[in-house]
């Protein structure tokens, strides 16, 4: 079932609590206060889009303008994030209408020659083209250059391999 009633359209700035809430229901997650203001200080609401289904927000895609380091240079990229739908709303043709309209307007707009994206559910995207490029990340460095940030509160652990 595919559900094309429902039209995109492009993000607002006043979007982002809707979308923070709808990232907490569709990852069945909790964003802490730091994580939100961390978020919302990189929001880019123009590179968003968002489906409503009358007032309420069901399903959304985004992205960030950075670089991406390849051998020789870096290169702009499309960094996919904020890629979720409700789980009311799902099976109905949503994330792919959005996808595929995301990577039209990344490719259409000439900027960026490569888009990526962390997913929480890998199977999903080969469809639209992405494929693994890691499966981890080792980062070897000297301990006498790194120091931790003073603790601002109890939460989290630091555990080294």
């Amino acid at each position: 079932m595919t559900d094309t009633a429902l039209p995109i359209t492009v993000g607002r700035a006043g979007d982002f609590d809707e979308l923070a809430h709808l990232f907490e229901i569709a990852f069945h997650t909790a964003i802490g206060s730091e994580s939100r203001a961390a978020e919302q200080s990189v929001f880019e609401p123009e590179r968003s889009l968002v489906i409503r289904d009358g007032a309420e927000l069901v399903a959304s895609a985004g992205a960030y303008t950075r670089e991406l380091t390849v051998p020789g240079a870096g290169v702009p990229a499309a960094h996919v994030t904020m890629v979720a739908v409700l789980p009311t709303h799902r099976r109905r043709g949503l994330l792919t209408r959005l996808m595929r309209r995301q990577l039209r307007e990344v490719r259409d707009a000439g900027r960026e020659p490569v888009a990526v994206l962390w997913a929480s559910e890998g199977r999903i995207y080969p469809r639209f083209g992405y494929g693994l490029a890691a499966q981890q990340l080792t980062v070897d460095c000297a301990t006498t250059e790194l120091r931790l940030p003073a603790p601002t509160s109890a939460e989290g652990r630091l555990r080294l391999d």
